[in-house]
């Protein structure tokens, strides 16, 4: 059972200025995001949606409007939220235990002992046994990912802000990527925020779908998303997926053509 809202995000807008104009990035954006569940910020490329995570995370401010997280306005970085990038941000001269560890190399009431121990455990969880002293380098693309969900995790966050996590990786990969993320989501049942421009791949993860327009980015309309967990491959050929897939695709189809003759007039 879902909780209430853990993020809220309401009439947020944000501007950046230029030496020739005045570029306005995100408008008018309103949602919210319930504890515990995945919700999914589906959008074009280019839309503003990493703006939006980085907002959300306190590592920039926005123009105007409010973001709240667990009913406290966010002033500055929140210490809740972990923040995953579209590539790998791993220390290429660190090994795999060490780039986990990096991030508890701070005070956080735990012994050393006590955190080599946390590492190897999560490594085991995201299916990187064994590779504990390999470097970066030394891995597949899928790895270093699950390296950085790894590092990710060890801090124990209550929010994950994913930013297109794995849109660098194969398919097969990628299919990989999902089934391994939720079943950690299941076992955790941290509130995930995950930003993707892949309808296949918001369909597969989310409990709630958010659609947004390209830049600036404003929320044209929400579905949820009814399948019951956990989600096998063989979804993607069921009737109930294709309609609400095609429903999506019908609503950015739509939001795509009038963009263009908006631009055209």
């Amino acid at each position: 059972m879902m909780l209430g809202p853990v993020v809220e995000i309401n009439d947020l807008s944000k501007s950046f200025s230029t030496a020739k104009a005045q570029v306005e990035v995100l408008k008018n954006v309103t949602f919210t995001v319930s504890a515990g569940s995945v919700t999914v910020l589906l959008g074009p490329s280019g839309s503003g949606k990493t703006t939006l995570l980085r907002i959300v995370a306190g590592l920039e401010g926005a123009t105007s409007g409010t973001v709240k997280i667990a009913s406290k306005e966010v002033a500055g970085v929140v210490k809740s939220c972990v923040l995953m990038f579209q590539g790998y941000p791993l220390f290429p001269w660190l090994s795999v235990l060490n780039n986990v560890l990096f991030g508890l190399k701070r005070p956080w009431h735990r012994s050393c002992t006590v955190n080599l121990e946390l590492a190897r455990n999560l490594l085991k969880r995201v299916g990187l046994q064994g590779k504990e002293d390999y470097y970066p380098s030394q891995l597949s693309g899928g790895m270093r990912q699950r390296v950085a969900i790894a590092r990710a995790l060890a801090v124990q966050p209550e929010i994950m802000l994913m930013d297109e996590p794995f849109s660098a990786l194969d398919s097969f990969t990628r299919l990989a990527m999902h089934s391994m993320l939720l079943k950690i989501w299941q076992e955790s049942r941290m509130t995930i925020l995950f930003v993707t421009h892949d309808v296949d791949e918001a369909l597969f993860l989310a409990d709630t779908i958010i659609l947004c327009t390209a830049s600036p980015a404003s929320i044209v309309r929400d579905f949820s998303v009814p399948f019951a967990r956990p989600r096998r491959d063989a979804l993607r050929g069921e009737k109930d997926y294709i309609e609400l897939r095609s429903d999506i695709i019908d609503v950015l189809t739509a939001q795509g053509e009038s963009a263009l003759k908006e631009r055209d007039v």
